[in-house]
Protein backbone atom coordinates (compact mmCIF):
# COMPACT_ATOMS: atom_id res chain seq x y z
CA UNK A 1 0.00 0.00 0.00
CA UNK A 2 1.48 3.39 -0.90
CA UNK A 3 2.11 5.70 1.99
CA UNK A 4 3.59 9.15 2.54
CA UNK A 5 5.97 9.94 5.41
CA UNK A 6 4.81 12.56 7.86
CA UNK A 7 6.85 15.76 8.00
CA UNK A 8 10.06 15.43 10.06
CA UNK A 9 10.78 14.67 12.85
CA UNK A 10 7.80 12.30 12.80
CA UNK A 11 8.87 9.11 11.00
CA UNK A 12 5.47 7.42 11.05
CA UNK A 13 3.77 6.50 7.79
CA UNK A 14 0.08 6.51 7.03
CA UNK A 15 -2.01 4.99 4.26
CA UNK A 16 -2.63 7.55 1.57
CA UNK A 17 -6.25 6.49 0.99
CA UNK A 18 -6.96 6.49 4.76
CA UNK A 19 -4.76 9.11 6.45
CA UNK A 20 -5.97 8.10 9.92
CA UNK A 21 -4.59 4.56 9.57
CA UNK A 22 -0.93 4.13 10.42
CA UNK A 23 1.03 1.78 8.20
CA UNK A 24 1.58 -1.69 9.74
CA UNK A 25 -0.55 -0.81 12.75
CA UNK A 26 -3.14 -3.12 14.28
CA UNK A 27 -5.91 -1.33 12.43
CA UNK A 28 -3.96 -1.66 9.18
CA UNK A 29 -3.67 -5.43 9.63
CA UNK A 30 -7.41 -5.62 10.31
CA UNK A 31 -8.16 -4.01 6.96
CA UNK A 32 -5.54 -6.03 5.06
CA UNK A 33 -7.61 -9.28 4.67
CA UNK A 34 -10.52 -7.30 3.27
CA UNK A 35 -8.24 -5.66 0.74
CA UNK A 36 -6.65 -8.95 -0.28
CA UNK A 37 -10.08 -10.54 -0.62
CA UNK A 38 -11.27 -7.68 -2.82
CA UNK A 39 -8.20 -8.04 -5.04
CA UNK A 40 -8.77 -11.78 -5.36
CA UNK A 41 -12.44 -11.38 -6.25
CA UNK A 42 -11.90 -8.45 -8.58
CA UNK A 43 -8.68 -9.63 -10.27
CA UNK A 44 -7.94 -13.32 -9.65
CA UNK A 45 -11.33 -14.77 -10.59
CA UNK A 46 -11.65 -12.90 -13.93
CA UNK A 47 -8.03 -13.76 -14.71
CA UNK A 48 -8.61 -17.47 -13.99
CA UNK A 49 -11.76 -17.45 -16.13
CA UNK A 50 -9.84 -15.80 -18.96
CA UNK A 51 -6.92 -18.23 -18.71
CA UNK A 52 -9.38 -21.11 -18.96
CA UNK A 53 -10.86 -19.62 -22.12
CA UNK A 54 -7.46 -19.00 -23.69
CA UNK A 55 -6.30 -22.57 -23.05
CA UNK A 56 -9.48 -24.10 -24.48
CA UNK A 57 -10.09 -21.66 -27.34
CA UNK A 58 -8.29 -23.44 -30.23
CA UNK A 59 -10.33 -26.61 -29.71
CA UNK A 60 -13.64 -25.38 -28.27
CA UNK A 61 -14.23 -22.52 -30.69
CA UNK A 62 -14.54 -25.01 -33.57
CA UNK A 63 -17.13 -27.14 -31.80
CA UNK A 64 -19.14 -24.90 -29.48
CA UNK A 65 -20.81 -21.69 -30.64
CA UNK A 66 -21.77 -20.84 -27.07
CA UNK A 67 -18.10 -20.87 -26.11
CA UNK A 68 -17.28 -18.28 -28.76
CA UNK A 69 -20.09 -16.06 -27.52
CA UNK A 70 -19.02 -16.41 -23.88
CA UNK A 71 -15.45 -15.47 -24.70
CA UNK A 72 -16.16 -12.86 -27.32
CA UNK A 73 -14.04 -10.38 -25.35
CA UNK A 74 -11.07 -12.66 -26.09
CA UNK A 75 -11.80 -13.69 -29.66
CA UNK A 76 -13.56 -10.64 -31.07
CA UNK A 77 -11.41 -8.67 -33.54
CA UNK A 78 -8.34 -10.63 -32.46
CA UNK A 79 -5.73 -12.04 -34.78
CA UNK A 80 -6.27 -15.84 -34.81
CA UNK A 81 -2.53 -16.28 -34.26
CA UNK A 82 -2.63 -14.09 -31.13
CA UNK A 83 -5.84 -15.20 -29.44
CA UNK A 84 -3.86 -15.22 -26.17
CA UNK A 85 -3.20 -11.46 -26.29
CA UNK A 86 -5.90 -10.75 -23.71
CA UNK A 87 -3.62 -12.31 -21.08
CA UNK A 88 -0.83 -9.88 -21.97
CA UNK A 89 -3.26 -6.98 -21.83
CA UNK A 90 -4.68 -8.00 -18.45
CA UNK A 91 -1.25 -8.74 -16.98
CA UNK A 92 0.02 -5.36 -18.14
CA UNK A 93 -2.89 -3.53 -16.52
CA UNK A 94 -2.59 -5.53 -13.29
CA UNK A 95 1.18 -5.07 -13.01
CA UNK A 96 0.98 -1.34 -13.69
CA UNK A 97 -1.61 -0.99 -10.93
CA UNK A 98 0.46 -3.10 -8.52
CA UNK A 99 3.57 -1.04 -9.22
CA UNK A 100 1.78 2.12 -8.14
CA UNK A 101 0.23 0.40 -5.12
CA UNK A 102 3.25 -1.48 -3.79
CA UNK A 103 6.17 0.84 -4.44
CA UNK A 104 6.38 4.04 -2.45
CA UNK A 105 9.47 5.35 -4.21
CA UNK A 106 8.61 7.50 -7.22
CA UNK A 107 11.70 6.28 -9.08
CA UNK A 108 10.64 2.66 -8.74
CA UNK A 109 7.15 3.55 -9.89
CA UNK A 110 8.37 5.38 -12.99
CA UNK A 111 11.19 3.08 -14.05
CA UNK A 112 9.28 -0.14 -13.41
CA UNK A 113 6.36 1.22 -15.41
CA UNK A 114 8.76 2.09 -18.23
CA UNK A 115 10.17 -1.43 -18.28
CA UNK A 116 6.68 -2.92 -18.42
CA UNK A 117 5.68 -0.60 -21.25
CA UNK A 118 8.83 -1.46 -23.21
CA UNK A 119 8.06 -5.17 -22.88
CA UNK A 120 4.45 -4.68 -23.98
CA UNK A 121 5.51 -2.53 -26.94
CA UNK A 122 7.90 -5.23 -28.16
CA UNK A 123 5.21 -7.88 -27.79
CA UNK A 124 2.68 -5.66 -29.56
CA UNK A 125 5.02 -5.18 -32.51
CA UNK A 126 5.78 -8.90 -32.71
CA UNK A 127 2.24 -10.26 -32.26
CA UNK A 128 0.12 -7.61 -34.05
CA UNK A 129 -2.88 -8.94 -32.09
CA UNK A 130 -5.74 -7.07 -33.75
CA UNK A 131 -7.14 -8.07 -37.13
CA UNK A 132 -7.08 -4.43 -38.25
CA UNK A 133 -3.70 -3.01 -39.19
CA UNK A 134 -4.70 0.53 -38.25
CA UNK A 135 -5.73 -0.57 -34.75
CA UNK A 136 -2.38 -2.26 -34.20
CA UNK A 137 -0.52 0.84 -35.33
CA UNK A 138 -2.67 3.06 -33.12
CA UNK A 139 -2.09 0.88 -30.06
CA UNK A 140 1.67 0.96 -30.64
CA UNK A 141 1.59 4.75 -30.97
CA UNK A 142 -0.41 5.08 -27.74
CA UNK A 143 1.98 2.81 -25.85
CA UNK A 144 4.99 4.73 -27.12
CA UNK A 145 3.25 7.98 -26.15
CA UNK A 146 2.76 6.66 -22.61
CA UNK A 147 6.43 5.69 -22.48
CA UNK A 148 7.54 9.14 -23.64
CA UNK A 149 5.21 10.72 -21.08
CA UNK A 150 6.81 8.70 -18.27
CA UNK A 151 10.30 9.61 -19.47
CA UNK A 152 9.51 13.33 -19.35
CA UNK A 153 7.71 12.87 -16.04
CA UNK A 154 11.09 12.23 -14.41
CA UNK A 155 11.87 15.94 -14.88
CA UNK A 156 9.27 16.78 -12.21
CA UNK A 157 11.12 14.85 -9.50
CA UNK A 158 12.54 17.20 -6.88
CA UNK A 159 16.22 17.45 -6.04
CA UNK A 160 15.59 16.21 -2.50
CA UNK A 161 14.31 12.89 -3.83
CA UNK A 162 17.32 12.63 -6.12
CA UNK A 163 19.78 12.96 -3.23
CA UNK A 164 17.88 10.48 -1.06
CA UNK A 165 18.03 7.61 -3.53
CA UNK A 166 19.72 4.31 -2.73
CA UNK A 167 22.02 3.91 -5.72
CA UNK A 168 23.02 0.40 -4.65
CA UNK A 169 19.54 -0.91 -5.33
CA UNK A 170 19.44 0.59 -8.81
CA UNK A 171 22.89 -0.83 -9.55
CA UNK A 172 21.60 -4.28 -8.63
CA UNK A 173 18.59 -3.79 -10.91
CA UNK A 174 20.87 -2.78 -13.79
CA UNK A 175 23.08 -5.83 -13.24
CA UNK A 176 20.05 -8.11 -13.19
CA UNK A 177 18.77 -6.64 -16.46
CA UNK A 178 22.20 -7.02 -18.10
CA UNK A 179 22.45 -10.61 -16.88
CA UNK A 180 19.01 -11.41 -18.26
CA UNK A 181 19.94 -9.96 -21.65
CA UNK A 182 23.20 -11.93 -21.71
CA UNK A 183 21.39 -15.11 -20.68
CA UNK A 184 18.83 -14.63 -23.45
CA UNK A 185 21.63 -14.04 -25.97
CA UNK A 186 23.51 -17.17 -24.90
CA UNK A 187 20.35 -19.26 -25.01
CA UNK A 188 19.55 -17.95 -28.49
CA UNK A 189 23.05 -18.78 -29.74
CA UNK A 190 22.88 -22.21 -28.13
CA UNK A 191 19.50 -22.90 -29.70
CA UNK A 192 20.86 -21.87 -33.11
CA UNK A 193 23.93 -24.11 -32.72
CA UNK A 194 21.71 -27.00 -31.66
CA UNK A 195 19.57 -26.58 -34.76
CA UNK A 196 22.61 -26.26 -37.01
CA UNK A 197 24.10 -29.49 -35.68
CA UNK A 198 20.86 -31.44 -36.02
CA UNK A 199 20.07 -30.42 -39.60
CA UNK A 200 21.80 -28.50 -42.38
CA UNK A 201 20.41 -25.31 -43.85
CA UNK A 202 19.63 -27.13 -47.11
CA UNK A 203 17.76 -29.82 -45.21
CA UNK A 204 15.66 -27.27 -43.37
CA UNK A 205 14.88 -25.41 -46.58
CA UNK A 206 14.00 -28.61 -48.43
CA UNK A 207 11.60 -29.71 -45.71
CA UNK A 208 9.71 -26.43 -45.77
CA UNK A 209 9.78 -26.04 -49.55
CA UNK A 210 8.43 -29.52 -50.25
CA UNK A 211 5.73 -29.04 -47.64
CA UNK A 212 4.75 -25.72 -49.24
CA UNK A 213 4.71 -27.24 -52.72
CA UNK A 214 2.45 -30.07 -51.58
CA UNK A 215 0.14 -27.52 -50.01
CA UNK A 216 0.03 -25.48 -53.22
CA UNK A 217 -0.83 -28.60 -55.19
CA UNK A 218 -3.76 -29.26 -52.87
CA UNK A 219 -4.90 -25.65 -53.20
CA UNK A 220 -4.75 -25.90 -56.99
CA UNK A 221 -7.21 -28.80 -56.86
CA UNK A 222 -9.64 -27.08 -54.51
CA UNK A 223 -12.98 -26.06 -56.08
CA UNK A 224 -13.08 -22.40 -57.08
CA UNK A 225 -16.10 -21.57 -54.94
CA UNK A 226 -14.56 -23.12 -51.84
CA UNK A 227 -11.24 -21.43 -52.53
CA UNK A 228 -12.80 -17.97 -52.85
CA UNK A 229 -15.07 -18.46 -49.84
CA UNK A 230 -12.16 -19.37 -47.60
CA UNK A 231 -9.95 -16.68 -49.09
CA UNK A 232 -12.58 -14.16 -48.06
CA UNK A 233 -11.97 -15.14 -44.43
CA UNK A 234 -8.40 -13.84 -44.51
CA UNK A 235 -7.82 -11.03 -42.05
CA UNK A 236 -5.80 -7.98 -43.03
CA UNK A 237 -2.59 -9.18 -41.39
CA UNK A 238 -2.79 -12.54 -43.18
CA UNK A 239 -3.46 -10.86 -46.53
CA UNK A 240 -0.32 -8.78 -46.09
CA UNK A 241 1.61 -11.88 -45.06
CA UNK A 242 0.36 -13.73 -48.15
CA UNK A 243 1.41 -10.79 -50.31
CA UNK A 244 4.92 -10.79 -48.84
CA UNK A 245 5.12 -14.57 -49.19
CA UNK A 246 4.14 -14.34 -52.86
CA UNK A 247 6.82 -11.72 -53.45
CA UNK A 248 9.38 -13.97 -51.76
CA UNK A 249 8.41 -16.96 -53.91
CA UNK A 250 8.67 -14.94 -57.13
CA UNK A 251 12.06 -13.47 -56.32
CA UNK A 252 13.52 -16.72 -54.94
CA UNK A 253 12.29 -19.32 -57.42
CA UNK A 254 11.80 -17.23 -60.58
CA UNK A 255 14.71 -14.86 -59.86
CA UNK A 256 12.68 -11.84 -60.95
CA UNK A 257 11.27 -8.78 -59.26
CA UNK A 258 7.77 -9.33 -57.85
CA UNK A 259 6.53 -5.81 -58.67
CA UNK A 260 7.51 -2.51 -60.27
CA UNK A 261 7.19 -0.59 -57.01
CA UNK A 262 10.53 -0.03 -55.34
CA UNK A 263 9.42 -0.98 -51.82
CA UNK A 264 8.47 -4.48 -53.01
CA UNK A 265 11.63 -5.16 -55.00
CA UNK A 266 14.63 -7.18 -53.84
CA UNK A 267 18.34 -7.33 -54.57
CA UNK A 268 18.95 -10.40 -56.78
CA UNK A 269 22.70 -10.67 -57.61
CA UNK A 270 23.75 -12.11 -60.96
CA UNK A 271 20.36 -11.74 -62.60
CA UNK A 272 19.12 -9.31 -65.20
CA UNK A 273 16.52 -6.92 -63.85
CA UNK A 274 13.07 -8.09 -64.89
CA UNK A 275 9.62 -7.78 -63.39
CA UNK A 276 7.70 -11.04 -63.21
CA UNK A 277 4.29 -11.38 -64.85
CA UNK A 278 1.95 -14.37 -64.45
CA UNK A 279 1.82 -14.94 -68.23
CA UNK A 280 5.43 -16.11 -68.22
CA UNK A 281 4.58 -19.36 -66.42
CA UNK A 282 1.39 -20.24 -68.28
Amino acid sequence: FPSDPMPPPNTKKYVRAMPSVELYSEEWYEVLPVTIGAVVVYCAFPLAYTIRGVLQAPRRVCEDDAFAESYDYILGDMNPRAWWWILISMANALLLALVQAVFQDVFLQLYTSMLLLCAVILLQIAARPNIHRAVNNLEIILLVTNLVFLIFATSFIGERELHNQDTTFYAVVMLVVVCLVLAFTLLSVGWWVRGALRRTAIGKAAQQVYRSRDLMALLAGMPEATFLRRAGQLIENDRLLLKRTTDMLVSTFFQEQPARRLHRQRVIPGRKFAVWTPREVL
